[in-house]
């Protein structure tokens, strides 16, 4: 919906996570001058959605022109939000909110949100990843061993090639140790040497959907990838389950992608697919939310 000033130019990108039996999407408004915040809508079961609040529930503040791209993980009594904060036309940075079970369901009583969030100040081992930009990335829903886990990409714009990485930390403010350039996770020369069907054009970044979910057999994680014509299409993989930064299996196929009608206008229009959110839900045990030209499907 657009009907109100907040999100008027768009309501897309959601978040979503399951709560107390109920699927909760975070999800970004964008109004008439381009500023993005966040909205919440409420569905019992990841398909239809039951309420859809009128005023957002996060909002800018200090220094950010807009918040966008909500990547949520639900962890013991509190969740976890990344997020993108802009900070001018080209500047954005990766931040991170949190906010407890019990608040945020007292929110949704209250429809008063602000006060109940904490603005965590990320910080990075590395302090120069503070002069990179930086906007996806999905922290696990458990911590291994006594560390918090992150997927991140580079965003830094002088590389051409920008892959998944690994991040550990404890607490879950930082210091980040993002390790050195060696600790990719997943990157675009493997993802090309592993498909089935080769790209028409170079694969030039990859990236974390929503966060990963703990199966029997691993971490399984989406992800999307993007080729020289601006082509966005999803895979996934599977990681050990005590050692993330190792991928078990790689699926040699994407498991969405632009259909033949769309390929031209994607071209020149940057049509996106990006996998926002995981909800255990069905027999794959999750719900994948895209944007496409600005709607929101399944």
């Amino acid at each position: 919906p657009n009907d109100l000033w907040w999100r008027s130019n768009g309501f897309t990108t959601p978040g979503a996570f399951r709560l107390n039996g109920k699927v909760y999407l975070i999800t970004r408004g964008i109004d008439e001058q381009g500023v993005s915040r966040l909205g919440l809508a409420v569905s019992a079961d990841g398909h239809s959605v039951e309420k859809i609040f009128e005023e957002p529930i996060f909002v800018p503040a200090g220094l950010e022109q807009g918040v966008e791209n909500p990547r949520v993980t639900v962890m013991g009594d509190q969740i976890y939000m990344l997020y993108t904060a802009r900070r001018g036309r080209d500047r954005f940075q990766l931040e991170l909110a949190s906010i407890s079970n019990e608040n945020f369901l007292l929110g949704l009583k209250e429809g008063k949100w602000e006060s109940k969030w904490r603005r965590h100040d990320i910080e990075f081992a590395d302090k120069s990843r503070r002069d990179v930009n930086d906007r996806n990335a999905a922290i696990f829903p458990q911590k291994i061993g006594s560390e918090y886990i992150m997927y991140f990409r580079d965003e830094d714009l002088t590389r051409t090639r920008r892959e998944i990485r690994i991040a550990y930390a404890n607490p879950p403010d930082g210091p980040w140790d993002t390790g050195d350039d060696t600790s990719a996770v997943l990157t675009p020369e493997l993802l090309e040497h592993r498909l089935a069907q080769k790209s028409e054009s170079p694969i030039v970044w990859v990236g974390v959907g929503g966060p990963p979910l703990l199966t029997k057999d691993g971490w399984f994680t989406v992800f999307h990838y993007v080729d020289e014509d601006r082509i966005y299409r999803m895979g996934f993989f599977i990681a050990d389950r005590n050692h993330p930064e190792k991928i078990i299996y790689l699926h040699d196929r994407p498991i969405w992608e632009l259909g033949d009608a769309y390929y031209d206008l994607a071209k020149s229009h940057q049509l996106l697919a990006i996998p926002r959110a995981k909800v255990v839900a069905t027999i794959a045990r999750r719900i994948n939310r895209f944007q496409l030209a600005g709607f929101i499907g399944l």
